[in-house]
This record gives structure tokens, C-alpha cells and sequence, in this order.
């Protein structure tokens, strides 16, 4: 341990990687970085949100709190098994990348970035609407998680809505198919805008599977980007109105949605070579653009 250097150098310690640092280089940082946790003559911790931090180890000191969803369930009924098959992660604990429960962003800071563990994302069913997609999104509350879907009023939204299990956000003619199309092709006449809460990922995980979706991007959010992302799913939902398939339709909702301002969600504008007007309507393309504009998002399948 070298002892002090200079008259302005109160303490110095020996930490790996020749890291030095002096005590009151310490607490000058701490002033202008409220995570920094000093112990006098020691580096104590660094706290990100939800885990905290070992400079002189580089090490983190506690899990990432959404573990336990990247943990299989005991196989004791089917429910536990499809479960088990669709872990988040892309295989959970199975996945190397996820294997390690203590790394921070897959051990990738530069790209990766996750504070606290929260998540929001775009979900789809890549065959929707005739090959175009049919898209959602979700995010994460204080009790669980929300999902919100642009869609057709049928017996079984009524049916869900009445058992308390949907909440109708706003309900209104389309416009885009006209109702007569809409009425020859046996399709749903009214959108509406759906919630539905969950009280865990699994429970919505399975909701979407077996409601035909195949796949989420998930975004890395953080508390307050979550209450910004959920208030504008509220308001943007009960003002929703005139379903059309090109110019007002469930992936843009979505889409506008997520990328509300401040929510940390880059919008999903290509490149012009990547795709025209049109294509930029189409929910499987918005998928493509959401995940192009935001690398550090996770792509999630449910089959």
C-alpha cells in the first residue's frame, strides 16, 4: 500500500487494474454523482438503481431483479411446461448471456443498457392481418404488467370485458376498411382499444401465446419511463378513433405509444432505401424499424 504521496493527497489505495484513488478525488465526485457511496479512506459502492456496483473488484453485488423470470418452473402441469419453453431471454437461465445472473447488460455497457430491470415492448403476431401483423404493447406497473392492443370489438373482447379481465379504453366505427368491406370479409366493424392487466410476465406471456402473438421487442425503461409510457396508453387509448389499415392502425398506436416523449424509445423511421410510405404502416415493418432504431432491445419469441 503506498502511503501518501503529496501534501494535497489525503489517503491513496492500490486497487486492481492499477486503479488509484484518493479520498478527496471521492468526494468531489460524490457531489456531482449522487450514486457514488463513500466510506472514509475506502471505495466502498456504487449504486445503479437497482444493484450496486464494486469498482475495486468490478464485480456486481446483487442480482438483476427480474431473475426470477429467467428461472424454470417445476414441471407439474402443462401450464409450468409451456412456461418452462418460453422463458424471456430467449431460453432464460439456459442462455448463456442470461446465465450469468450478476453481469450488467450482457456484460456489453456500451451497447446494452439496463438501470433497474424494467421493460416495456412491442408485441406481434407476424401473421396477423393477411401477412402484415397484428401488433401491442405492454409495460411494466406497479403491480404487474399492462398490455394494450388497437383491435375489433368480438364476442370475445365483450365476453372479457364483462368477466373484468379487459377494461375498453374507447370504442369507434372504422373507417379503413369501410363497414360494408369489413362486413363481406366477416371482419369486426368497430376498434376499439384495449388494457389488460397481468400480475407477472409469465401470466401475460401466455396470454399472448395463446393469443396467436409470436413475438416482443422489449425495451429497457426505468420506473418513470414506464408511468410516461402507461399515462399516454391511457389517454392515447380512450381518444382513439377511426381504425384505418393504412394511416391509423394498431402497430402506429403502438408505436406512437412507446416512443412517447421521454420514454427512452427511439421511433421506428428507416432509412428510405428500407422502406416507402406504405411500408412504414405496416405493423411487421414498425417491428423492423423499432428494433433497428433501438439496439440495445431484447427480441423475445413466444413459439
Amino acid at each position: 500500500m503506498p502511503q501518501a504521496l503529496t501534501t494535497n493527497t489525503l489517503k491513496t489505495s492500490c486497487y486492481p487494474l492499477n486503479y488509484l484513488k484518493t479520498e478527496r478525488s471521492l468526494k468531489k465526485r460524490a457531489k456531482k454523482t449522487p450514486t457514488i457511496t463513500i466510506h472514509r479512506g475506502n471505495f466502498c459502492k456504487k449504486k445503479f438503481a437497482a444493484r450496486y456496483l464494486d469498482p475495486r473488484t468490478s464485480r456486481w453485488l446483487g442480482v438483476d431483479p427480474a431473475m426470477g423470470e429467467y428461472v424454470p418452473s417445476a414441471p407439474i402441469n402443462d401450464e409450468a411446461k409451456k412456461r418452462n419453453g418460453n422463458l424471456p431471454g430467449m431460453g432464460g437461465v439456459f442462455n448463456y448471456v442470461n446465465f450469468h445472473v450478476y453481469h450488467y447488460g450482457a456484460n456489453n455497457p456500451v451497447n446494452y443498457v439496463d438501470p433497474d430491470g424494467r421493460v416495456s415492448g412491442f408485441v406481434l403476431d407476424e401473421n396477423g392481418a393477411g401477412g402484415f401483423g397484428h401488433a401491442g404493447m405492454y409495460v411494466q406497473t406497479e403491480k404487474g404488467f399492462s398490455f394494450f392492443e388497437v383491435t375489433g370489438i368480438t364476442d370475445k373482447v365483450k365476453a372479457e370485458a364483462e368477466e373484468g379481465k379487459a377494461n375498453i379504453l374507447s370504442e369507434s366505427n372504422i373507417i379503413f376498411p369501410t363497414t360494408g368491406l369489413a362486413r363481406k370479409a366477416d371482419m369486426p366493424t368497430i376498434a376499439c382499444v384495449v388494457q389488460r392487466d397481468f400480475s407477472t410476465k409469465d401470466e401475460m406471456d401466455l396470454y399472448l401465446a395463446d393469443n396467436g402473438f409470436t413475438t416482443a421487442l422489449e425495451f429497457n425503461t426505468n420506473k418513470s419511463q414506464d408511468k410516461l409510457i402507461y399515462n399516454e396508453a391511457i389517454k392515447a387509448g380512450e381518444a382513439f378513433r377511426g381504425y384505418m389499415l393504412i394511416g391509423n392502425n394498431c402497430g402506429l398506436w403502438a408505436r406512437d405509444v412507446l416512443t412517447t416523449k421521454g420514454s427512452g424509445v427511439i421511433s421506428d423511421y428507416l432509412p428510405d432505401m428500407m422502406g416507402g410510405p406504405l411500408l412504414k404502416n405496416i405493423p411487421n415493418h414498425i417491428d423492423l424499424g423499432l428494433q433497428y432504431n433501438n439496439p440495445g432491445s431484447t427480441r423475445r419469441l413466444f413459439y
